[in-house]
């Protein structure tokens, strides 16, 4: 009887350890708050794909190429939160993950993405996916891609380009803070980027 009791008191011992453990873990693991810059950034990145986003879904749907490139210039030069002196760049994807038009036009239309993992999760996640891609020169490039809806139908992707040092010389973000960014918390992407 007394072996019993000793072998229950343990077992709840090892039990609350594991309890407690898990509680350190948990406590441990949670996220640094972003920087002024990268909460910044990640404003003015929502605030242009709430502008984009909504302009872009007639054009996307007519696969209505100068109506797109009328689009994004008239609101990427109009955009005064966007470092205009950055190499930024947009792609604007059918729902297969093919380029339609860029901005600035760099000769990509034609070119599918859609294996991209950013990609994937905007065209069929419907969020709003970021990641570094690095060029054939070894620059890290840091890629934003948000779904563009029609009601609750995806319909195509808007792709954001920027290089990781105008994210450090502008923002102040380090490529080991860009990954923390969640560009879909407050976004508001069910409501205000579809039609």
């Amino acid at each position: 009887m007394q072996l019993l009791n000793i072998r229950r008191a343990t077992a709840w011992r090892l039990i609350l350890l594991f309890l407690a453990l898990l509680i350190i873990v948990h406590c441990g693991l949670k996220k640094k708050p972003l920087s002024p810059g990268a909460q910044k950034f990640k404003q003015e990145i929502q605030s242009l794909i709430g502008v984009l986003a909504p302009s872009l879904i007639e054009p996307i749907q007519k696969r209505d190429i100068p109506a797109i490139h009328t689009s994004l210039a008239k609101h990427l030069e109009t955009h005064d939160s966007i470092c205009i002196t950055c190499s930024f760049r947009v792609g604007v994807l059918d729902r297969q993950g093919i380029v339609l038009a860029t901005y600035p036009k760099i000769g990509l239309a034609g070119i599918n993405f859609s294996t991209y993992q950013t990609v994937t999760e905007a065209l069929q996640r419907g969020r709003i996916g970021s990641q570094p891609i690095f060029t054939p020169q070894g620059e890290a490039d840091f890629i934003i891609c948000a779904p563009v809806n029609r009601g609750s139908k995806i319909i195509g992707a808007l792709a954001l380009a920027v290089r990781s040092i105008d994210l450090e010389n502008k923002w102040g973000i380090s490529k080991k803070e860009f990954p923390s960014i969640d560009f879909n918390i407050g976004s508001g992407l069910a409501s205000s980027w579809s039609e």
